[in-house]
């Protein structure tokens, strides 16, 4: 899937919808924060998850984790675990640091934690390491009406994925 796709989709939707296109890597929720200079909560992270029978992509605050008991009890599979990038790539046609929750193949269901809610916008992928799109609380609940639910683990943002605005090449957390 390439990014230009999400952005015509997102456009045609959403006009005056902001793409930034950036320099540096956005793959991950430090990177993204970093490029865009935004705080790292409000980058909205996607999370493949999945099982033999299953995908699951998770949409989660880039400072919250994904509590892999909530997410398994609420798909009723208890084998789900995040996806290697070979299956990511297969399954959803997106690369790893990629991922947009938007124009996945049928059959992979698409997920949101509630907790995004909280901001009146935030930064998704828009289907490429070097491009994020910003959404509004309105347009992420009409775009994913029914699929909001509490997935979080809540931790710490210090702990877990604090921004200090350094170069990517620098940066080593992965989420």
């Amino acid at each position: 899937m390439e990014s230009t796709s999400v952005i015509e989709f997102l456009k045609a939707r959403f006009p005056n919808a902001k793409v930034i296109f950036a320099d540096q890597l956005t793959a991950s929720s430090t990177d993204a924060a970093s490029a865009i200079r935004t705080q790292i909560e409000k980058i909205a992270k996607s999370i493949v998850f999945a099982s033999d029978n299953m995908t699951a992509v998770v949409v989660i605050s880039g400072a919250k984790r994904v509590s892999r008991s909530k997410l398994r009890s609420h798909q009723k599979d208890h084998s789900l675990k995040i996806a290697s990038p070979e299956v990511v790539l297969q399954r959803t046609g997106y690369v790893v640091g990629g991922v947009s929750p938007l124009l996945l193949p049928e059959g992979v269901e698409v997920l949101v934690d509630s907790s995004l809610l909280d901001f009146e916008a935030v930064w998704i992928s828009a289907g490429s390491p070097y491009a994020v799109v910003e959404l509004s609380k309105s347009q992420l609940m009409e775009l994913f009406v029914g699929r909001f639910g509490q997935f979080d683990e809540a931790v710490d943002a210090e702990q877990c994925c604090s921004v200090d605005y350094q170069a990517p090449e620098k940066v080593h957390n992965q989420f």
